[in-house]
C-alpha cells in the first residue's frame, strides 16, 4: 500500500447569490475500463427480437444485402460497441463513451442501475458490469466492488441503519446526528457521498477527519499529483479505480429557494448546483484507511448554505474520458463532469443567478477509435452523436465541434490542449432535459478527427464542443456525457495486380527494357477484385485508367477513364482512341479500382492505390504502326465473350490461331503469361491456322497471349485473348469416412451420391486428421469400402483422386484408392513396400502384369496421418503425385488404357483377386474426372481444424479445471483460482459462462505438462482474456507453447508499445531468431467483457496469423523452415530463459486448442460470449 503526502486544498470557489444550503459528498467508485452505448433503436443493449443479428461478418453482410438493411455482427458485440453490416457492403461500428449492456446469465441486458436487494440481505444494481454490493445495514462493508479479481470494499466507521432505497439511490438516515450517508449505484461502480443537513451537524468532531476502513484485494491505493485516487494492480501496474481530487459543496441558492433545495437534496448529493460554493478534500493514504480531511472554512462558514456534500469520487479509469473546463476557474479540473450528467457550454447567462463566475464552458470527450479498423480498411464518414440537455431558448444557435491534443484528469482552463482543426458547426435547439443511452440528439461530423487518428494508429480521438461565440450568453447550452461515435467502415479494393494487367495488342504487363510493340491502340485490360466480395455477397467495382507518355521533355496524357460498374473478378478493359497516343516512344499506363458507396448513387466509396504502388510498376508498350499485326485467335471451348463462363478449372479446351499474313511460319503463346515466355509451334504450312490444348489453372478471367513470326524471322504484336472460367467440377465421389460406429456403409457427398458399402475389417468412428472422424482397416481380407456404381473415373482422360492416410506397418503394398480395370487396376495409389514410399502407379496394360507406370514420393511414417493426391493429365501425358500438398514428383504414362470398374477404397483388383488391403486409417476419400490443380491440393490439404483441448475454467477440483470431453484437465498453480458467479446481480460478471480463472500477476499460472497438438503442423489456439488494467506497466504473457529452453509461440501484452504481440521462437534454444508482430490497431482493453485472442499457424503457407476480437491484426512468416514441436502450454505466464515470467494479472476463459487452420469465421464464432462446447 502507498501513501503519498497530502495536497493543499484549493480556494473556496464563491458563487454570486446568497448561500442557504450545504452538501458533503464523499465518493463515486467506478471500474476502470472503457465503456460504450450499444445500438439497437438506435442504442438499445439487446437487440430487439425483430432486429436482425448474424454471429459473424460475413453471415450479417448476406443478411444485409438480402434485406435491404443494417444487420448486426454478434462477434462485435461488446460492452461499449455494436457493429453492423450495411447492404452497401460496408460496416458500422458505434463506439461509446460508457457501458450500455452487460453480460448476465448468459444473455446480454442493459444496463440498469436500479438497486434490488440480494439474497444476504445487501442492494445492488439490476444489471453493471462490475461486481458491486451496498449494504443494507449493519457492521459489514458500506459499499465493495470487484473486477478481474482485485476487490476494494470501504466501510463506515460504525453500525449503518437499514436504507431508504429508491431508484439507483440507497440513503442511510442520520449516521451521525443531522447527517445522512447517500449511496448511488451506477453500472460501472459507486458513488457516496455524505450529506450534512444544518450548520449544528458541521461542527461535529466525526467531520473534522473521516476514516473509512479500506479493504483490497489485489490493488494499491496511492494519490495522484492532482490529489486523485488511484487503486493500481499490485502485480501489473496500471490503474483499476481512480478517482479525481474529492471535493465538497454547498447547496448554493437563495434564501427564499430553500424549500426547493430541500426538495432537490437527494440531485444535490450528486453534483452541486450552479451557485454552489466548492472546495477540495483532502485525501490521506493508510493501509486499510481511507481519510477524509474536509475544508473547514466551507463546511462551517458563516455564508455556507446546507446541506453540505462531501464527495471523494472513485470512477473507472478508461480509455474514454469527458471533462469540463472554466475560463472563470482556470486552475480547477472538473474531470467526468464532476460526477454530474451533463455540463455547459458556452457563455453562462450570470442573469439567471447559477453562473456562479464560471464565465464560459467547453466540455471535452475522448472516444475510442480502437479496432475501427482490420487490415485494408478505410474510414468512410464519422459522426459524433450527443444529447442536447439545455438550451438557452428555442432560437437555433451555433455550437462548434473541434479536434484537441489528449486530456488528461489534469486539464483545466489554464493547461488546456491546443486545437488541431475546426470539424463541423451544427445548431441545435431541440434539449431533451435528460440524458439517456438513447436519445442523443445532435450529430456533428468527425470524419476528418477520426480518419486522422486512425491513421496515425491512436486508439482514442479528443474533441471539444464550445460556442461560435462566448461572449454571447444566448448561445449557453449544456451537453450531456453520453456521447457516441458512429463510423463507417469501408474495405477497400485490392491493388491491381501487374499478372493481371494486359494489353491486346502488346501483351503481359512489363516494364523498361522487356516492354513489347503494339502494331495498333492496344485494348488495356484488368482484372479488378474487392476483399468484400463473396458467393453471398457481390461487390460492385469500377476501373479508372491512365495513360501517359513524356516527349521533348513534356509529359502529357489522356484524359483519366473510368468503366462502368461491374462485379469483382471481372476483367474491366479501355480501348485507347486512334490517335490519341504517339508512335515510336515508350507509352505508360496504371490503373486502380474503385468501390460502389451504395446501390443507389455513383459515387465511388473508396479508391484503391495505383498499380505502381509498393514494387509493381507502371505497364508500358511502343506503338509501332510498320510491325505485323497480331494473329486471330479462337475457342469454341473457352469463348472470348464479355460476361460468358466456360467449364472450367482443370479442363483442357481447345485454341486455334491464324494470321492474315501468308508467310507466318510459327507461333509462339503462353496462357496468363507473356508470350515470349511461352511455347513455339508451326502451322502444317506456311500461312496456316494451329491448334493447341490449354488448361485453366485458376478461375475467373484468364488470357492467352501469342504472337506469329513470319519466314524473315519478323514478330508480331502479342495478340491477348481474354476468357472467363468457373470453378472446376465437383467430385464424382467423396466418402469423408467420418460415418459414426457401427455403421455399415460410407456416405457420399457428391452431387450424385454412391455410398460405399464397408467389408467386416472396417470400423468407423476414429479419430481422423481433422475436424471429423475417420475409417480404420484392420488389413485383411474385409479391409475395404466400395460404391455399387461403375464409371465414375476414367483413367483414359484427365482424372484425380485424393485421401487422408494413415499407416500401421510398411512390411508389404498397401492401397489407399483405386478402380477396376478388367484384370488390373486401372490405377492405385497408396504405399510401395519395394520403394518403401508413398506411390502413384497405373498398370502399362489391362490384360496381364507387365509392369507399370509409376511415380513415387517420400517415405511414410508409420502412424501419422498424410494427405495423397493423385493426377493424370492426358494432354500431357504425365502422372504426379502429391504428398501433403507439395509435388514430389512426375512421371510420362506414354500408353494409357481405359478402365471403367468400381472404386477401391483400401484394396486393388488383381488377376487372382483383390489385394495390399489397407492396414491403418482413411479418411476424406474423393475422386474426380478431370484433372485438380495444385491451389485446389492446397485447399484439401488445409484441413478443418479440429478440437484438441477445451477448458472453459469455470470449475476446478484439486486445483485441475477439467477439460470440456474429459481430457487433461488445467493444473492451476499458485495465485490461480476458479471465481465463481454465485448471484448474478451482485457478483462481477464471469468472461465466459459461470466463472472463469483469475490470476494474481506473481505466482499464479495454468499449465499443461505434455503437448496437446502437434505445433510442427497446422494449429489453432484461443483465449479470452480481460486485463486487470486497460494500462498495465508490465508485460505479460497471455498463454504459450513451450519446450525446454523457449516458448514456440507466445502471445503477450507488451507494455512498452501497450500493444498485444505474437512471439514465435525459431528453435527451442535460449537465443533463437524470433518473429514478432504486433496488433497495431486494436488497444488493450479491460472491459468486463474482455478480449478474445487467437492465433493460427498455417503450415503450408508457412503464415502465423494473430486475431483480435474476430478481426485479423497481424501476420507474420515463421522465422525458419519449420516449427519444432512444443512439449507444453502454458496459460498466463511465459518461458524466461531458464525459468518461468511475465505472470498475467486478470482473467482468462475459454480457452481451445485445436488442430488444423481455424478461418476467420470460426474465430468469430468463438468471439460470441458463450461456452460452445459443439466448436
Amino acid at each position: 500500500m502507498k501513501s503519498d503526502s497530502r495536497r493543499a486544498p484549493k480556494t473556496v470557489r464563491r458563487r454570486v447569490a446568497a448561500a442557504t444550503a450545504v452538501t458533503l459528498l464523499a465518493g463515486v467508485l467506478h471500474a476502470a475500463w472503457t465503456f460504450s452505448d450499444v445500438a439497437g433503436s438506435p442504442a438499445t443493449a439487446q437487440a430487439a427480437e425483430t432486429d436482425p443479428v448474424r454471429a459473424t461478418e460475413a453471415e450479417a453482410r448476406a443478411l444485409a444485402s438480402d434485406l435491404g438493411k443494417p444487420v448486426e455482427v454478434a462477434a462485435f458485440r461488446s460492452e461499449t460497441r455494436s457493429a453492423f453490416a450495411h447492404p452497401d457492403g460496408s460496416l458500422i461500428s458505434r463506439e461509446y463513451a460508457q457501458p450500455v449492456r452487460t453480460f448476465r446469465d448468459g444473455a446480454w441486458v442493459d444496463t440498469d442501475a436500479t438497486l434490488v436487494k440480494a439474497s444476504d440481505g445487501s442492494f445492488t444494481p439490476k444489471s453493471s458490469v462490475v461486481g458491486l454490493r451496498i449494504s443494507g445495514g449493519g457492521d459489514g462493508p458500506l459499499a465493495s466492488i470487484s473486477k478481474a479479481g482485485r476487490t476494494l470494499s470501504l466501510s463506515w466507521p460504525g453500525k449503518l441503519p437499514e436504507p431508504d432505497v429508491a431508484g439507483d439511490t440507497a440513503t442511510y438516515a442520520e449516521v451521525l446526528p443531522g447527517v445522512d450517508l447517500v449511496v448511488h449505484a451506477a453500472a460501472d461502480g459507486f458513488s457516496h457521498s455524505l450529506v450534512i443537513k444544518t450548520a449544528e451537524a458541521a461542527t461535529q468532531d466525526e467531520l473534522k477527519r473521516i476514516e473509512m476502513p479500506m479493504v483490497t484485494g489485489g490493488l494499491d491505493m496511492t494519490e495522484t499529483a492532482e490529489g486523485g485516487i488511484i487503486a493500481v494492480d499490485e502485480s501489473a501496474g496500471g490503474a483499476v479505480f481512480e478517482a479525481p481530487a474529492p471535493r465538497m459543496w454547498d447547496a448554493g441558492v437563495t434564501k427564499t429557494a430553500s424549500a426547493k433545495a430541500a426538495a432537490n437534496a437527494e440531485a444535490l448529493s450528486a453534483a452541486p448546483a450552479g451557485t454552489s460554493q466548492i472546495a477540495d478534500v483532502e485525501v490521506e493514504l493508510s493501509e486499510d484507511v481511507l481519510t477524509l480531511v474536509p475544508d473547514q472554512a466551507l463546511l462551517t462558514g458563516a455564508d455556507t448554505t446546507y446541506p453540505v456534500v462531501i464527495d471523494p469520487v472513485l470512477k473507472s479509469a478508461s480509455r474514454t474520458a469527458w471533462a469540463m473546463i472554466a475560463s472563470g476557474y482556470p486552475n480547477e479540473e472538473y474531470w467526468k463532469f464532476d460526477g454530474s450528467k451533463h455540463e455547459g457550454v458556452g457563455y453562462c447567462p450570470i442573469a439567471d443567478g447559477t453562473c456562479n463566475d464560471v464565465n464560459v464552458k467547453r466540455v471535452l470527450y475522448r472516444m475510442s477509435t480502437s479496432g475501427l479498423l482490420g487490415k485494408n480498411k478505410q474510414i468512410v464518414s464519422a459522426a459524433f452523436h450527443v444529447t442536447l440537455y439545455h438550451a438557452y431558448d428555442s432560437t437555433a444557435r451555433p455550437v462548434r465541434l473541434y479536434r484537441i491534443g489528449d486530456f488528461t484528469s489534469a486539464t483545466n482552463w489554464s493547461n488546456r490542449p491546443g486545437s488541431l482543426g475546426l470539424l463541423d458547426t451544427q445548431s441545435p435547439k431541440n434539449p431533451t432535459r435528460s440524458c439517456t443511452t438513447t436519445n442523443q440528439n445532435t450529430e456533428f461530423d468527425a470524419t476528418t478527427a477520426v480518419s486522422d487518428a486512425v491513421g496515425a494508429n491512436q486508439s482514442t480521438v479528443s474533441l471539444l464542443l464550445r460556442a461560435d461565440d462566448e461572449t454571447e450568453y444566448r448561445q449557453w447550452k449544456r451537453f450531456c456525457d453520453n456521447a457516441y461515435l458512429e463510423v463507417k467502415i469501408n474495405t477497400i479494393p485490392d491493388v491491381p495486380l501487374q499478372s493481371k494487367m494486359t494489353s491486346s495488342p502488346g501483351g503481359a504487363c512489363v516494364f523498361g527494357s522487356t516492354r513489347k510493340y503494339a502494331s495498333r491502340e492496344p485494348t488495356l485490360s484488368v482484372v479488378a477484385t474487392d476483399p468484400d466480395d463473396t458467393s453471398l455477397t457481390r461487390a460492385e467495382v469500377k476501373v479508372e485508367f491512365l495513360v501517359f507518355w513524356t516527349k521533348d521533355g513534356i509529359y502529357k496524357e489522356i484524359p483519366p477513364y473510368t468503366t462502368r460498374w461491374n462485379y469483382s473478378g471481372k476483367a474491366f478493359t479501355y480501348s485507347i482512341p486512334a490517335g490519341a497516343i504517339p508512335e515510336n516512344i515508350p507509352i505508360g499506363w496504371i490503373a486502380r479500382v474503385g468501390d460502389r458507396k451504395d446501390s443507389k448513387t455513383d459515387d465511388v466509396a473508396s479508391w484503391s492505390d495505383w498499380s505502381w504502388s509498393g514494387d509493381q510498376t507502371r505497364c508500358e508498350f511502343v506503338l509501332d504502326k510498320t510491325k505485323p499485326l497480331p494473329p486471330d485467335v479462337f475457342s469454341a471451348d473457352y469463348p472470348s465473350t464479355e460476361d460468358t463462363t466456360a467449364d472450367g478449372v482443370g479442363v483442357y479446351g481447345k485454341f486455334t490461331f491464324s494470321s492474315a499474313s501468308t508467310d507466318v511460319v510459327s507461333y509462339r503463346y503462353a496462357l496468363n503469361k507473356d508470350a515470349a515466355q511461352g511455347t513455339l509451334v508451326n502451322p502444317a504450312a506456311k500461312g496456316g491456322a494451329v491448334s493447341v490444348n490449354l488448361m485453366p489453372a485458376s478461375e475467373g478471367p484468364n488470357w492467352v497471349s501469342v504472337h506469329s513470326i513470319d519466314a524473315s524471322g519478323s514478330t508480331s504484336s502479342d495478340a491477348v485473348y481474354p476468357f472467363t472460367v468457373t470453378a472446376g467440377r465437383t467430385t464424382t465421389g467423396a466418402w469423408r469416412l467420418a460415418d459414426g460406429p457401427g455403421t455399415s456403409q460410407a456416405a457420399d457427398s457428391a452431387t450424385t451420391a454412391h455410398p460405399a458399402a464397408a467389408g467386416t475389417g472396417v470400423t468407423f468412428g476414429a479419430e481422423g486428421p481433422g475436424a471429423y472422424t475417420a475409417a480404420t482397416l484392420n488389413g485383411g481380407d474385409g479391409a475395404y469400402l466400395t460404391p455399387e456404381a461403375t464409371g465414375l473415373v476414367d483413367t483414359g482422360s484427365g482424372f484425380s483422386v485424393t485421401a487422408w492416410v494413415r499407416l500401421t506397418d510398411t512390411a508389404s503394398d498397401h492401397v489407399a484408392v483405386s478402380v477396376d480395370g478388367s484384370g488390373e487396376p486401372g490405377f492405385t495409389l497408396g504405399y510401395s513396400a519395394e520403394t518403401r514410399t508413398w506411390a502413384f502407379a497405373t498398370p502399362v496394360t489391362d490384360i496381364q502384369s507387365l509392369g507399370a507406370w509409376r511415380v513415387t514420393g517420400p517415405a511414410p511414417v508409420v502412424g501419422q496421418w498424410a494427405h495423397l493426391a493423385g493426377v493424370y493429365d492426358q494432354v500431357a501425358a504425365t502422372m504426379t503425385l502429391y504428398v501433403n500438398g507439395n509435388t514430389y514428383a512426375a512421371a510420362a504414362r506414354p500408353s494409357p488404357w481405359r478402365a471403367y470398374g468400381s472404386v477401391q477404397i483400401g484394396r486393388a483388383l488383381t488377376k487372382s483377386g483383390y489385394t495390399a488391403h489397407w492396414n491403418g486409417g482413411l479418411a476424406d476419400v474423393r475422386v474426380f474426372d478431370r484433372i485438380i490443380v495444385p491451389t485446389e491440393i492446397a485447399a484439401l490439404f488445409k484441413n478443418q481444424p479440429k478440437r484438441r483441448a477445451y477448458w472453459p475454467l469455470s470449475t476446478a477440483t484439486g486445483g485441475v479445471s477439467p477439460e470440456a470431453a474429459g481430457g487433461t484437465g488445467l493444473t492451476l498453480t499458485g495465485g490461480s483460482s476458479i471465481y465463481t458467479v454465485v448471484d448474478e446481480l451482485m457478483d462481477d460478471p464471469a468472461l465466459v459462462g459461470s466463472g472463469h480463472l483469475v490470476l494474481d500477476g506473481s505466482t499464479g499460472y495454468g499449465s499443461i505438462a505434455g503437448p496437446v497438438t502437434a505445433t510442427t503442423d497446422s494449429f489453432t489456439m484461443t483465449a479470452r482474456v480481460r486485463l486487470a488494467s486497460a494500462s498495465p506497466t508490465s508485460s505479460m504473457t497471455v498463454f504459450a507453447a513451450t519446450g525446454a529452453n523457449n516458448n514456440l509461440i507466445r502471445v503477450r501484452y507488451d507494455a512498452p508499445s501497450g500493444q498485444w504481440q505474437l512471439a514465435v521462437a525459431g528453435t527451442d534454444t535460449a537465443q533463437p531468431q524470433t518473429t514478432m508482430v504486433f496488433d497495431t490497431d486494436t488497444a488493450v482493453a479491460a472491459e468486463a467483457d474482455g478480449q478474445l485472442l487467437a492465433v493460427v499457424y498455417d503450415s503450408f503457407d508457412r503464415e502465423i496469423r494473430l486475431y483480435v476480437d474476430g478481426v485479423l491484426a497481424a501476420t507474420g512468416r515463421r522465422p525458419v523452415a519449420s516449427m519444432w514441436a512444443a512439449t507444453g502450454f502454458q496459460l498466463g505466464r511465459g518461458r524466461s530463459g531458464t525459468g518461468y515470467g511475465e505472470y498475467l494479472a486478470g482473467a482468462v476463459d475459454d480457452v481451445r486448442i485445436y488442430s488444423g487452420i481455424a478461418d476467420q469465421n470460426l474465430i468469430q464464432r468463438l468471439s460470441i460470449r458463450e461456452e460452445n462446447t459443439a466448436l
